[in-house]
């Protein structure tokens, strides 16, 4: 059996010396003729060889330029060539720089990670300063996740849907103003960081954030609370298992759906709650919308006029975002490490954002079913009041900080700390 199964691996190597040479790999040994050989013969009769072959021109250009790019000094350290490393610092920082500071840092990062990243954890758990550093950063990152940002992302044109906007088309497109908006006001984040500061910048962004999920909270409940009762003119009751009186009773049960003849916008006559067919959800199992034309069968949402509030709603939500809690978190986390940290402490950081992604993305819709709409943003809300708190207290400023000053960033904090627990400590005693 092995025998045979090494019969196709076989065959596959034998086969690779019949392959012909790209023409990509014959430009770069500057074999032009053969290369320009090559692509007319896998190329159509009409198709300009000559002009594919020159687009592979810049690639080899800089191909050949990125032998001339300088070494790193970081890879000068791992070489040992200490001399060099500092003359590479040298001619890339400003005249006054502390490159003997710069370099000490490079050559303890350089021994951490040669320690293994075993070592470099504990020692990172082992000193109070990191703590504290991967306090605030890990914490950054989980409420970045947990005031919903990828739930607006990833369920726009569902959030407007279930707001009340029927149209497919129109939630495509409502949903492709709010991507609009978010890469707009994302752009705005590198040119108030630095103004502004991380701290000052991600409070405001943050309370902005906090009253926007109210605000949607606020509209979802108005629109559930105000759902249009049914006025049921069909006779057709029996064996109806959806016997709701209301819009939003009727299509929180994913089974029914709410048939209504739309006179106008505020008006819905001749309603009812029918089953949905599981075959074609836009039809009921029974009922007028089981074949009319003139009925519409909403599932999921109740129609009504303020869908446009709730996309309003969404897109406050993300001006406020784009600026601070979309790059703030990320930028902290790559300056309050120290040195020999800081490869340790972003992945760190990482790992607890993509991990608070998939659990906020996962749990949205069940979110939704068993707290409802308005429920799903205030709960969203409240972790929006609990991040400012944290915030405001546990992160420091490291605007203008330098990398030597790194170490000192939570010292004050956790000084602070000690003095508060000794003085419990005195109380208790007394």
């Amino acid at each position: 059996m092995f025998g045979l199964a090494a019969i196709p691996a076989t065959i596959q190597l034998v086969l690779m010396f019949l392959v012909p040479e790209s023409p990509r790999y014959l430009v770069v040994r500057s074999k032009y003729e053969k290369a320009k050989k090559a692509l007319t013969e896998i190329r159509p009769s009409k198709y300009d060889v000559d002009g594919e072959l020159n687009a592979a021109i810049p690639a080899t250009i800089q191909l050949v330029l990125m032998f001339l790019v300088p070494e790193s000094p970081r890879y000068l350290v791992v070489r040992s060539k200490y001399e060099k490393a500092k003359k590479a610092l040298t001619e890339i920082r400003p005249s006054k720089y502390d490159v003997d500071g710069e370099l000490n840092g490079i050559k303890s990062s350089v021994y951490s990670q040669s320690m293994g990243a075993c070592s470099t954890l504990l020692r990172m758990f082992s000193s109070a300063n990191v703590r504290m550093a991967m306090f605030v950063g890990c914490m950054l990152q989980a409420f970045q996740q947990l005031l919903g940002i990828n739930t607006v992302m990833y369920y726009s044109a569902s959030l407007i849907k279930m707001a009340g906007l029927t149209n497919n088309h129109d939630a495509i497109w409502a949903s492709a103003v709010i991507n609009a908006i978010y890469s707009l006001f994302s752009l705005s984040g590198p040119a108030t960081i630095d103004r502004l500061g991380r701290k000052i910048l991600l409070l405001i962004s943050t309370a902005g954030v906090t009253l926007s999920l109210l605000y949607i909270s606020a509209t979802f409940y108005y629109i559930d609370h105000n759902a249009e009762h049914l006025n049921v003119t069909e006779g057709i009751i029996l064996s109806n298992s959806c016997d709701y009186t209301t819009c939003s009773t009727c299509v929180s049960d994913n089974t029914c759906g709410f048939c209504y003849n739309s006179i106008s916008n505020l008006s819905r006559l001749h309603s009812s709650c029918l089953p949905v067919n599981k075959y074609d959800s836009s039809r009921s199992t029974m009922g007028i919308c089981k074949n009319s034309s003139s009925y519409e069968f909403a599932v999921q949402n109740c129609p009504n006029s303020f869908s446009f509030f709730i996309l309003v709603g969404i897109c406050l939500y993300l001006i406020f975002f784009g600026p601070g809690l979309g790059p703030i978190p990320w930028t902290v986390n790559s300056e309050i490490y120290q040195q020999w940290a800081r490869g340790a402490g972003n992945a760190l950081s990482t790992t607890v954002n993509w991990s608070f992604n998939f659990l906020v993305s996962m749990t949205f819709l069940t979110l939704v079913k068993y707290l409802t709409e308005a429920g799903t943003f205030l709960l969203y809300a409240v972790f929006g009041v609990i991040f400012f708190v944290i915030v405001l207290m546990f992160l420091p400023e490291t605007k203008g900080i330098s990398l030597e000053s790194v170490d000192t960033l939570f010292v004050r904090k956790i000084q602070l700390c000690k003095k508060q627990d000794a003085e419990d400590s005195t109380v208790l005693l007394h």
